[in-house]
């Protein structure tokens, strides 16, 4: 993966991926962590993260949406 597809991704000490994103909300800032896709998923591979990750951010569609370089 290159860096700018898997910036917010992260790992955990027990091998699952998480990843992270930021909306805004009402003017505020809300930072969110996550570890489960959108069905409720854990997962160890880096790809499958990513791909929670932009599933997040479509569903966050109505809120500004901003990725994070972490």
């Amino acid at each position: 993966m290159t860096k700018a597809s898997s910036a917010g991704v992260f790992r955990l000490p027990n091998g699952i991926r998480g990843f992270r994103y930021v909306f805004m909300l009402d003017g505020k800032q809300k930072d969110i962590k996550r570890t489960k896709d959108e069905l409720g998923n854990t997962s160890k591979a880096e790809s499958a993260a990513t791909k929670a990750r932009q599933a997040a951010s479509k569903a966050c569609r109505p809120c500004r949406f901003m990725l994070i370089s972490s």
